[in-house]
Parts: C-alpha cells; structure tokens; sequence
C-alpha cells in the first residue's frame, strides 16, 4: 500500500492510522516506520534480482535513455530507463534507476551517475545505446561513457550516442518560432488574459454560446519551452478568433488584442507546424517500435524545409530557413545510422534510402556518396554482429502483425513518385552473403 500509494514511511506512526488499522483489526501488529522502510527495500531488491535475471535471459543488447528531472524543491533527479527486445520479439522498458544527482549537473557528475548504475545491474557488456538531449553536458556523458564501456560497445562506441530527435525537433522549431514571436506573443497574452479571470473566461464563453459553438471546447495556455504546445495553443485559439474579435468591443480593459493580421499570421504558422506536431507524435510512441520511422520522418521535415523555404509568404519562408541551418547540422551528424533501422525495414530495404537522397541530391555524386555511405555502415554493423554471434543466428517465430504506418497523415505528397521508383528497381549483382542476400530480394511495398 505505501509503495502503490506513494505515501511517507511514516504513515504507520500516525495516530489516526493506527485507530483505523485497530478499529478494523484490533490485534493487528502495526510495523515501524523503520521495519516498514526495511521490508520496502526488500521488495526493492527482490524485484532487482528478478529483472536482472530477465537480463541475463535476454541475448540482445540493452539500449539507455536517460533525463534530468528538477523537482519543486529545485533537487536534480536522473531517470535512466532500459530498452530491450525479448527472445521472442517483444519490445520492453524497465526504469532501473531514479536517483538524487548532486549539483552542479555538469557531464562528468552525469556520467558517474549513469555508469555507477550501469555497473550496478552488470548490463556493462550488454549496452547497445544511449539516447540523450542535445544539450552540451549530455555530450561529455556520452564521451565519458564511451571511454569507459569502449571494449564492450559494438563498433568501439560508434553509433553509442543517440540524440533525441524529439528534443532536436523542438530546437528546430523553437528556432522558427522566433521569427514571427510579435504575432505568437499576442494570441498568447490574449489567452492568459480570458483564463486569468473567472468573470473574463464567464463572459469569453457566453459569446461562444452566442455563435453556437462548442461549448465543451477550451483554450489552453502554451507552455514557451515547448514547442508543440504553442501549436495546440494557437490551434485551439484560432477556433475561437472570432469570439477574440468580438470580445474587443464587449471587454474595454481587453487591450492589445490580436490584430487581423495576427490572426492571419497564426493560421499560416499553425497550417506550417501540423505537420511537425504530427511527426513528434510519431517519434512519441512508446508501444511499438519506431526506429524504422525516424528517418523517413526526418526526410519529410527537410522535404518541407526546402519547400517552404521557397514559400510566397515571407514568414514563413523566414522560418524555414531559420529551421533548416539547425536542421543541416543535425541530418549530416545522425541520417546514416538512422537509415539503417529503414534499410532493416523488409518493405523498403535500401529502395527508399535510395529514393529519399535521389530526391534531395538528385541523381549526382553527393545522392551516391550517401547512399553508399549507409551501406557501408550496415555491412560494418553486419560484420562485426558476425565476428560476435556468427552468420547462422538461430531465429525466433516473429509475430507478423508489424505496423505499416510512417504517421501516414499529410505524406503523399512526399512519396510520390516512391511507387514507380521501386517497380523500377533492377537487381544485377550476384549474392555473396546473408546480408547481401536480403537486400537483393525482391520489395513487395504495399503504398
């Protein structure tokens, strides 16, 4: 009950709850908090030996995600979560560890912490990868981590450090965000100004009841740090912007309300950012696996970069180009490793890795040298799971009920043309290995 409830140890020495517990049982033996503290950390310990021993159970690599959490008393928490794949193909996550990390937070403390705790549950030769923000510190944790597991890590540590694309997503548009901020800023300070007062908010919802609108349907206040809540904000706002415009003149203390170029303003923004809340949605699932995903998902962001950064509209061409110099950085430093999860994608194999560069580089020697590139990273992650396990790896039954879906929404457009390029696919060399043999067999894509 304490652990369910998350209640203090306490609790047991509570004179009310010990006339409770009496008035129910009176001769019931009511624990100290000591005793009740001990026989949690047994649990605690019960529970550590079997999920190591699950572990142990397991012959696939453990992959790492880790976060800094600050609390309302300003301490820092690290939350380290392990990721693994079961003999018998089912995705896991455990938390292993939830722990006071003391200040200053800088990438040497980090990374004593994480490794402390990696050695404390022996997953040390078992590490596939960590995935981290894109923060400074995080890349001295990764560093320091390499350096001390490099013997035990596939390809020395190479592909270790996974920055989080959700996190880079929300650099990326934070940076465009800031171009048309004047306009942001208003529809905000309007929101904050209806749900600041009940009376506001009162007579806000009797002029939607005027227009015959939904009444159940509420404006929410962005949270500045992140991004894809300004979307959902100026989403819901926009709904309503004609009861904003009507409340100009019911309100006189309503001042510096949206201008209709305000309004116009946001529609265009919020049109321009669907498309990157629908791809963090994606890179958000926990339940099934996305590393097929991402790099088709990151092609479609840089699709609609260089698209828009030809836009008519000044804004938004603005910040599409402010987004795609953070955007560059980022595609050149993970897009070859991320193709490798697409080109282990049966349906695609290496036709949409090829697809996606011809689309960018067109048909010139950049499209090849990338396209090259992720081949000679997935035969070198080949070679050395080959040197590790052997070519004839013992194969379980895999359920075949695999998503097909790239977050679907909004992405024809982009693969058009996909259809016809991998019917236009020829196979011309002969097989040498299991790996080659994969990737020459036919695709049967199902679009």
């Amino acid at each position: 009950m304490v652990i369910l409830q998350e209640m203090p140890f306490t609790t047991v020495e509570h004179p009310a709850f010990q006339t409770f517990v009496r008035n129910l049982r009176p001769e019931f033996h009511i624990v100290s908090r000591t005793t009740l503290s001990s026989d949690c950390f047994k649990i605690y310990e019960k529970e550590k030996r079997r999920l190591e021993d699950l572990f142990k159970m397991n012959c696939g690599r453990i992959s790492l995600t880790s976060d800094m959490w600050t609390s309302n008393q300003t301490l820092g928490y690290m939350c380290l979560t392990a990721h693994y794949i079961t003999n018998d193909w089912k995705l896991k996550k455990h938390i292993i560890n939830f722990k006071l990390v003391p200040s200053p937070h800088t990438g040497l403390v980090i990374s004593d912490a994480i490794a402390n705790c990696i050695l404390s549950w022996n997953i040390e030769k078992r590490l596939g990868s960590i995935t981290l923000d894109n923060l400074s510190a995080n890349t001295v944790v990764a560093t320091e981590l390499q350096k001390q597991f490099k013997k035990d890590l596939l390809l020395d540590g190479k592909f270790f450090h996974v920055r989080c694309c959700a996190h880079i997503l929300n650099l990326i548009v934070k940076d465009g965000l800031k171009v048309a901020e004047g306009a942001i800023h208003r529809i905000r300070e309007a929101v904050k100004y209806i749900k600041s007062s009940q009376g506001r908010l009162e007579l806000f919802m009797g002029i939607v009841k005027q227009f015959k609108m939904n009444g159940k349907k509420r404006i929410c206040l962005d949270v500045p740090t992140r991004w894809n809540s300004t979307y959902l904000m100026l989403n819901d706002a926009i709904q309503f912007k004609d009861v904003f415009m009507r409340l100009v003149a019911r309100d006189p203390n309503f001042e510096g309300a949206p201008t209709e170029e305000d309004w116009s303003q946001g529609i265009i923004i919020c049109d321009f950012l669907k498309v990157f809340h629908l791809i963090t949605e994606v890179f958000s699932q926990t339940k099934n696996p996305t590393a097929n995903l991402y790099f088709y998902e990151i092609w479609r962001i840089n699709m609609l970069l260089i698209e828009e950064s030809r836009s008519s509209n000044a804004v938004v061409m603005m910040m599409a180009l402010k987004m795609q110099e953070k955007f560059d950085k980022y595609w050149k430093e993970c897009s070859h490793i991320l193709a490798v999860g697409v080109v282990l994608d049966p349906r695609h194999k290496m036709n949409l890795i090829r697809y996606c560069f011809q689309t960018i580089h067109g048909n010139d020697d950049r499209a090849s040298f990338e396209i090259n590139k992720v081949h000679d990273v997935l035969q070198t992650l080949y070679d050395n799971y080959a040197i590790l396990y052997g070519t004839n790896v013992f194969l379980n039954q895999v359920d075949e009920r695999v998503s097909t879906s790239h977050g679907g929404r909004d992405e024809n457009r982009f693969l058009h043309g996909y259809k016809e390029f991998i019917h236009g696919v020829q196979v011309t060399q002969p097989s040498k290995s299991e790996l080659e043999t994969y990737l020459e067999e036919k695709v049967f894509y199902d679009l």
